[in-house]
């Protein structure tokens, strides 16, 4: 079974896909770098507004599929070690529900901030507030969530200025993560290593995932995607997405 078949475009997505859509409207097209690119449906959204784009993902097998995925198409390219790209050669470094999942993001940030041309752009997607870490996180292989200023901070040591961070999900987000918990199943005796977890998260859900996202529009979210967008400003939504701009 290819990973798009055990992954939809959830609530969560399309708020998450809506958001990335308000903050970067006006962003002119160029060529970025993905990490943790997953099942590549979010770079779906930057090709058809005509990115190019290089892709990396953790797992051997989810870059298989992310070839196989967009064989033929001549604006992407997958990399199986970033390092070999080369430095200061993209003009956008995005990375969505990523950082979470690596004990040292600083150092993670600023390996891959030296692919960025001076004054290219950021665009990262976090889990947000570290009281609501539950056991879901967990599952899915986070180390953490994220509050605002340590998220800017992470992010200005890496390089960067004008960093501008949205909450964003609220109140679906947040209703979908009270869910997602008290539906969690207990963890199994076998439960793969943080690493193996953190690659099926961005390439598997649960079977009722997949099935609500197969019949989910995104103007059947409107008035959420409304909602959302006049509380970036405010605390309450469920996860961050932040830009910046690295330094020249």
């Amino acid at each position: 079974m290819s990973t798009t078949e055990r992954w939809g475009r959830s609530p969560k997505f399309h708020l998450r896909a809506d958001g990335i859509a308000a903050l970067t409207r006006g962003w002119q097209p160029g060529e970025l770098l993905e990490v943790g690119a997953g099942t590549g449906e979010m770079t779906l959204e930057f090709l058809q507004r005509g990115f190019r784009a290089a892709l990396y993902d953790l797992g051997e097998q989810t870059r298989a599929e992310l070839r196989r995925r967009f064989a033929g198409n001549d604006a992407v390219r997958v990399t199986d070690a970033i390092e070999t790209l080369p430095d200061a050669s993209v003009d956008y470094l995005i990375a969505f529900e990523v950082l979470e999942h690596i004990e040292d993001d600083a150092a993670a940030l600023r390996a891959w901030t030296a692919k960025l041309r001076p004054g290219g752009r950021l665009l990262v997607s976090v889990p947000a507030h570290q009281r609501k870490f539950s056991a879901t996180d967990h599952r899915v292989g986070h180390v953490r969530r994220y509050e605002r200023e340590q998220l800017r901070s992470l992010i200005a040591g890496a390089g960067y200025d004008a960093v501008d961070i949205a909450c964003y999900g609220f109140p679906l987000g947040n209703i979908g993560r009270v869910a997602g918990n008290l539906l969690e199943r207990p963890a199994s005796p076998t439960e793969p290593d943080a690493v193996a977890r953190s690659i099926e998260s961005g390439t598997q859900q649960s079977g009722v995932v997949v099935a609500v996202s197969r019949g989910l529009r995104p103007w059947m979210l409107w008035p959420f995607f409304v909602m959302q967008r006049l509380t970036f400003g405010l605390d309450i939504g469920d996860g961050y997405i932040a830009t910046a701009r690295r330094r020249d």
